[in-house]
């Protein structure tokens, strides 16, 4: 598969390395780090990550295979291979693949915190949630579910608050690079995500009706039918039940403040399917699943390589993998000295990996994102600089308040003209 736009702008990340960034922590910069030397062999800068996915299932074995037997586990296994959070979506890098390996990682660490509560395993606890915040901000979500379920379970003691005190302690060392960016840059990235999620004034049913349907269809109809009527888990595991229903939970209250996107519930996906495969009467629900995300699957990629809907349907995630092909081809067209800015992080990420050299988004061009935040994103001037832009697009303010304006140099494509940035006589 072709890397997606937003594969394609953390590749930008792992050559332009920080502490942290304005979009989300910096583990998927390290991913795209590790894989550089991958760089020009096909999509193969996506082999860090998938191996990572791969082994958030060795996790999940080691948490289920004294309670599950060998059967139900390999339907377990089956499952997460075919589910498309946790399947086909563990194939794209994008944060949530090292999100779900620290999540799964900390809840094979909090099962064993809970079998022998000493200070180790809860160092261990704590340090694996810290990298899991160096993952994603979702991470953050780990420590009140397990403080809620504990107080379901009757758990708590004042030794147990010791040792979870000291494992928050090294899950602010682990956690450290977030810390310091943010503290360095006003808390932006924390304030933006805050936003992101819960900044609406008003409430739009639609957003809380989208997730309940999203969630539906992601987790799959029969799936959540047994995953409702699932059996009583095991002592030592029944903590997975809590995770599962607290984090599908949340979001559906967050819905009330604002729009949830649906794979932010991914860390109660592989709960929700070991429950489901520990609880299971008839198969053919399972069967009838994976053959389904079979289907589905294969269809994706058919219109990935093999665009048919396109037209008719511009707005598919699957056009992602075609939407820059034309311009692509045309900027290699030009003298590759040129020194060219693009108008959206998308833009600059793919155009950035497809000719293998940097191609800065315009600061103050659509939303704020990382470009925003370096000088490399500001117009040379020491050379003439140019911009891609759609149609009629207009120079952002503070470029105007500086003097300058577009001048138009020629057209690309149907869409997309090539611009000089130049100053007012």
């Amino acid at each position: 598969m072709p890397l997606s736009l937003d594969e394609s702008y953390y590749w930008t990340w792992g050559h332009n390395l920080q502490l942290s960034y304005f979009d989300h922590p910096p583990f998927v910069s390290w991913l795209f780090l590790i894989a550089q030397p991958f760089d020009d062999f096909f999509r193969a800068v996506r082999w860090p990550g998938v191996l990572l996915g791969h082994l958030t299932l060795l996790v999940w074995y080691n948490i289920l295979k004294d309670h599950l037997t060998n059967h139900r586990l390999n339907w377990f296994l089956l499952l997460a291979l075919l589910a498309p959070l946790t399947g086909p979506g563990s194939l794209i890098i994008t944060p949530d693949i090292p999100l779900v390996f620290f999540w799964s990682f900390g809840l094979l660490y909090y099962k064993k915190s809970l079998a022998k509560p000493n200070y180790v395993n809860y160092s261990i606890l704590g340090a694996v949630l810290g990298l899991g915040f160096c993952s994603k901000y979702h991470m953050a979500l780990f420590l009140p579910f397990a403080l809620t379920s504990l107080a379901i379970e009757k758990k708590y003691t004042v030794n147990l608050i010791k040792k979870i005190i000291v494992g928050f302690v090294l899950f602010l060392i682990f956690s450290s690079p977030v810390w310091i960016w943010n503290y360095q840059n006003d808390f932006v990235s924390f304030k933006f995500q805050m936003n992101h999620g819960l900044g609406a004034s008003s409430w739009h049913p639609s957003w809380t009706i989208r997730y309940l349907l999203e969630q539906l269809l992601i987790i799959f109809p029969l799936i959540f039918y047994v995953f409702l009527r699932s059996k009583k888990l095991p002592n030592e595991i029944s903590f997975i039940k809590h995770f599962a229903w607290l984090g599908l939970c949340f979001f559906f209250l967050t819905s009330f403040k604002g729009s949830v996107e649906a794979n932010w519930t991914i860390f109660s996906a592989l709960p929700i399917l070991a429950i489901v495969a520990y609880s299971y009467e008839k198969s053919i629900f399972l069967k009838i699943s994976a053959s389904f995300w079979v289907l589905i699957f294969s269809l994706f990629l058919v219109e990935v390589h093999s665009p048919i809907l396109a037209n008719k349907f511009p707005t598919l995630k699957t056009n992602e993998a075609h939407k820059f092909t034309q311009l692509i081809h045309k900027i290699k067209e030009l003298d590759p000295n040129l020194n060219i800015y693009a108008r959206t992080y998308q833009m600059s990420g793919k155009l950035s990996f497809e000719l293998k050299r940097n191609i800065y988004k315009l600061k103050g061009m659509n939303r704020v994102d990382y470009f925003d935040f370096r000088e490399e994103s500001l117009p040379s001037s020491n050379k003439k600089n140019f911009l891609i832009i759609e149609k009629q697009e207009k120079a952002p303010t503070w470029l105007i308040k500086k003097n300058y304006k577009f001048q138009f140099n020629k057209k690309l494509t149907e869409k997309y003209s090539l611009v000089e940035i130049v100053k007012n006589d």
